[in-house]
């Protein structure tokens, strides 16, 4: 997914990419994909484009429910989109994708589910953005490539080797955050970001113990399949905890 935002990146694109793979075009917005997506009309003058995999939405009483938008739940999707705004949006649909959102020729909205769990990477550029998951056409895109010396120093000095979430190792390339999403608006760019509440630490009652359980197997009930799991186990906690629950739920 390639999301070039401003009448001088959309003339770029025009010359840098096949026709073929091109989804949408406008005198300011054009998006492109190689890759399988799912286009849902929200209105008369909203269409979003997902990649990725949607498991759940939460509904207004706090349930989650199971969705899957390849066989159904576009009648669901289509309520969130007409009743919460994006960030909302975000915390309320479980899964692990990328979107955009089109609201007419001259406005969308790029953002992920809530932990942001594929990389987007976007620079500003000219009189707008260029907006993608793969790093590679947004370098093509900066012409004369420099490298951010903060991101560097970070890899090489903090265990785990990589550079902040916000950054790349390019100076004029960022990464949207968790809870960030952006927003193009004739010719503006902004990033916008969901506030951050911690929880506070306490101890659980009993009740909370069994309600934790039943959200911790319905996230995997979300994401099993009636045929055939696999779990690659560490030997830890985490993989041995999603076995149990899928042989308690699967047998």
């Amino acid at each position: 997914m390639i999301l070039f935002c401003g009448k001088i990146n959309v003339q770029f694109a025009k010359k840098n990419i096949n026709s073929k793979d091109i989804l949408f075009r406008s005198e300011s917005l054009l998006i492109t994909s190689e890759k399988p997506y799912r286009k849902i009309h929200i209105s008369e003058n909203r269409v979003i484009f997902i990649w990725g995999d949607i498991y759940g939405v939460k509904r207004r009483n706090g349930e989650y429910i199971p969705l899957d938008i390849i066989t159904g739940g576009v009648a669901v999707l289509r309520d969130l989109f007409e009743n919460y705004e994006i960030g909302e949006i975000s915390q309320r649909v479980e899964g692990n994708y990328t979107a955009i959102l089109l609201e007419d020729e001259k406005r969308a909205v790029a953002f992920c589910d809530a932990f942001n769990r594929t990389e987007v990477f976007y620079t500003l550029k000219s009189d707008g953005a260029v907006v993608s998951i793969d790093l590679e056409p947004v370098i093509k895109c900066l012409g004369k490539v420099s490298y951010s010396q903060v991101a560097l120093s970070n890899m090489l000095s903090i265990y785990g080797y990589f550079a902040p979430k916000k950054l790349t190792i390019y100076k004029e390339i960022n990464r949207l955050g968790v809870g960030e999403y952006l927003v193009y608006d004739s010719d503006a760019v902004t990033i916008h970001g969901t506030e951050f509440i911690p929880t506070s630490c306490r101890e659980f009652t009993e009740r909370e113990h069994h309600e934790y359980a039943d959200i911790f197997n319905n996230a995997v009930r979300m994401r099993a399949s009636d045929h055939v799991n696999w779990v690659f186990l560490s030997s830890g906690w985490d993989s041995t905890s999603i076995l149990a629950s899928l042989i308690k739920q699967y047998g």
